[in-house]
């Protein structure tokens, strides 16, 4: 259980304002409906003014150290794609895999298709690349290559394998040891057998790389997420958190269909029929900006993450972490290292009841908002926002701008 005294200050406000936050805390409902984009990517350098000498290096400890393990692969069939939704992939199921091992989060990141996976690989975007074609020539000076394994049913040349910055030696024996594993185990043939020889990740309308869409029902989702305000994928990443874009999915709670609705979220935005898949939709992005309107203070991509946890726990709960994360000391209308920090404090009496509360699942609703939020920050890099279907609706403008200030 994290504790208190071990929660980063990176929200806490000068002592000034403490009296005002006081008076703020039971929030007025007012504020508009935001529009929140993931952050835009950092500003690279100019990979012909980056030196090789200067790029950092980590060993296999760094990364375990670091927690997250970056991996090179293309957007294609063969290596890395979403599916449903989901990401999926031979080459990523296998990085994947390996990450667990070393007991880090994959990340991955994808170049355009025109630039090689060992360019961005000696630019240092990357700890691995993945899926590359292992030459038969002399070695490069810059990048070593690990031992080929043959996927002959792959759009390219069979010697594949990956790739690491010529100076990583201890990373390059891990991968060959890795590889050696998965044949001995066969995940490499499961692997094979799951991509190759099976046919239904090829379905144009349920795979990014050959539709841009995430379901059958992004029309859907796009026409009612942007009458309320909201980027249609975003809609989807929640959708795909509460039911995998199953419509017809029900709850132990009563929950419904795509956007898993109760009756009483329905209630409270005026829609009868939020079993029907139109209703269940109209319903839970209605929902969803009500409870944006509740919580109307702080920056818009905080005020969307409280919105989504009172999506799975309701208002009155997070208010309740919003409290603790006041009395703690810390900015409750901040959601990074502060009511994140906070609510899974509230699993423990000690402090659920400084504040007059009962028990809440706050590490839960923690998980769920992250893993909603990096979805969307995926979906974003995959998948246009604009669909082709002409009967999309417009997008609707925002009242809050998504603009934050610098400095």
């Amino acid at each position: 259980m994290k504790r208190a005294k071990d929660i980063p200050a990176v929200c806490m406000r000068h002592n000034s304002l403490r009296f005002s936050i006081l008076v703020l805390v039971l929030m007025s409902v007012g504020g508009g409906v935001v529009l929140w984009s993931p952050p835009s990517a950092p500003v690279l350098p100019n990979p012909s003014t980056v030196q090789a000498l200067h790029i950092p290096r980590p060993t296999v400890a760094d990364i375990q150290k670091r927690g997250v393990l970056t991996v090179l692969m293309h957007h294609d069939a063969s290596s890395y794609f979403l599916y449903r939704g989901q990401e999926q992939g031979f080459e990523y199921e296998l990085a994947r895999e390996f990450a667990q091992q070393l007991g880090v989060t994959l990340q991955v990141r994808t170049p355009p298709p025109s630039v090689a996976l060992t360019q961005w690989l000696i630019e240092g975007r990357g700890d691995i690349a993945a899926g590359v074609v292992v030459p038969d020539d002399s070695p490069s000076t810059r990048v070593r290559y690990s031992d080929a394994y043959d996927v002959s049913a792959r759009p390219e040349p069979a010697r594949i394998g990956w790739a690491v910055r010529a100076e990583q030696v201890e990373l390059l024996a891990a991968v060959n040891q890795y590889h050696i594993r998965t044949k001995r185990s066969g995940l490499r043939k499961i692997l094979y057998e799951k991509y190759f020889a099976n046919t239904r990740f090829l379905r144009s309308d349920e795979s990014t790389v050959f539709s841009n869409r995430l379901s059958q029902y992004d029309p859907l989702i796009a026409r009612y997420a942007e009458q309320a305000g909201f980027d249609w994928r975003l809609i989807a990443a929640l959708i795909f958190e509460e039911s995998r874009f199953d419509p017809k999915r029900r709850s132990w709670r009563g929950a419904y269909g795509l956007m898993q609705v109760r009756e009483v979220a329905a209630r409270e935005v005026g829609v009868k029929d939020f079993y029907t898949l139109h209703g269940n939709l109209e319903a839970g992005t209605k929902y969803l900006q009500f409870l944006l309107q509740q919580f109307s203070g702080g920056r818009n991509q905080d005020r969307l993450a409280l919105a989504l946890s009172g999506y799975l726990l309701g208002p009155s709960r997070v208010r309740a972490a919003q409290r603790l994360a006041l009395a703690l000391g810390y900015d409750p209308y901040c959601w990074k290292d502060s009511v994140e920090s906070t609510f899974p404090l509230l699993e423990d009496a000690e402090y659920y009841q400084q504040i007059n509360a009962n028990f809440i699942p706050g590490g839960e609703a923690v998980q769920y908002v992250n893993a909603i939020l990096r979805r969307y920050e995926l979906y974003t890099r995959y998948v246009p926002r604009e669909l082709p279907d002409a009967r999309q609706t417009q997008p609707h403008q925002p009242v809050l701008s998504v603009a934050e200030p610098t400095g």
